[in-house]
């Protein structure tokens, strides 16, 4: 249960973290902290003008989330991370494609509303570190909440020119924690008590078809 409390709180600051990750080109660490910067204002600017409407349709509230925070980090290589290698491998194209979207529409409707209590956040931006000969960046952020808490991240993004998005999250650690380690935690649990990664599938399904919330 303490895990799933820190995934709980883990996976909105993450929300918020994801919409830091804007199709960056950058090369150097001026540029990915600029564009940052750029895609942090963006979104909070949205979240306080539109808060009210966002409390009354959930829908909208993830529309958000889902245009401008999901498209920017990498939802396929985190899954594959938290499934474990060789799970993954083991997996069928169909099996990877459906287990995404289920977390993803799980994930999304279970915790976008904790959103909504960084409306009128400020976010204060530390060292950025350019790693693995420009391949990595790490970004030091502090989330600082309208009540004071403070919530201090450091973002990982990664670079493929290959990408259409170049520079796209790949984990983001809180309090010493990964969030891609937690995710784990989840999916091995899952394919314990369901047995299979079908059985798993299966289950999200169900409680997206539900819209259920996780626990």
């Amino acid at each position: 249960m303490h895990d799933m409390r820190k995934l709980a709180k883990g996976i909105s600051t993450l929300i918020l973290a994801l919409t830091m990750t804007i199709n960056v080109f950058a090369q150097d660490t001026n540029e990915v902290l600029t564009t940052v910067k750029e895609s942090v204002t963006t979104v909070l600017s949205d979240l306080k003008e539109n808060r009210e409407l966002y409390k009354q349709d959930s829908k909208a509230l993830n529309r958000l989330i889902d245009e401008k925070a999901l498209p920017y980090f990498d939802e396929k290589w985190m899954t594959a991370v938290a499934l474990g290698k060789n799970n993954w491998r083991q997996a069928t194209k169909q099996q990877q494609t459906d287990l995404v979207d289920e977390v993803k529409q799980l994930m999304m409707r279970t915790y976008s509303v904790a959103l909504l209590d960084y409306a009128d956040a400020k976010v204060n931006y530390g060292n950025v570190s350019m790693i693995n000969n420009n391949r990595f960046a790490t970004v030091d952020v502090t989330v600082v909440n309208a009540d004071g808490s403070t919530y201090p991240l450091t973002l990982t993004l990664s670079h493929s020119a290959k990408r259409a998005r170049p520079w796209l999250i790949s984990d983001v650690e809180m309090e010493g924690v990964k969030i891609t380690d937690l995710y784990s935690t989840m999916l091995q649990t899952e394919l314990s008590e369901r047995g299979s990664l079908d059985g798993v599938i299966k289950y999200y399904h169900s409680l997206n078809e539900a819209g259920s919330v996780l626990n």
